[in-house]
């Protein structure tokens, strides 16, 4: 909390809702319109712990909630971004076309380098 504070000059107001403690997550976001949610780290209880987070906000009237999730798979792909629909059809555009033709059987990962 204490380093949480520091946000308060911005005008954001900091209040404690711990993810092992669900019930303390409503009375937190009580009057909150927008919710930045951060991952846990506790590997094996984060989506336990989301869907916690996202019925409190539901049950709190949020009306917006953000995640770290896209910033987070961003920084693991090797082009910085992260894949849009014509990324697809480009690929699906060269395998309708002749140039594709000697592709038989052929696995094509449209993944932007992720393994």
């Amino acid at each position: 909390m204490r380093k949480a504070r520091r946000f308060a000059s911005r005008g954001v107001q900091v209040r404690r809702g711990d993810y092992a403690t669900p019930q303390t997550l409503a009375p937190a976001l009580s009057g909150v319109k927008r919710l930045l949610l951060v991952s846990g780290t506790e590997l094996g209880k984060r989506v336990e712990q989301h869907r916690a987070v996202i019925e409190a906000a539901k049950e709190a009237g949020v009306e917006l909630i953000g995640s770290n999730l896209e910033k987070q798979l961003v920084a693991t792909t090797p082009l910085g971004r992260l894949g849009q629909p014509v990324d697809v059809a480009r690929i699906a555009v060269f395998l309708a076309s002749d140039e594709a033709g000697w592709l038989t059987g052929a696995w094509i990962p449209a993944s932007s380098g992720l393994q």
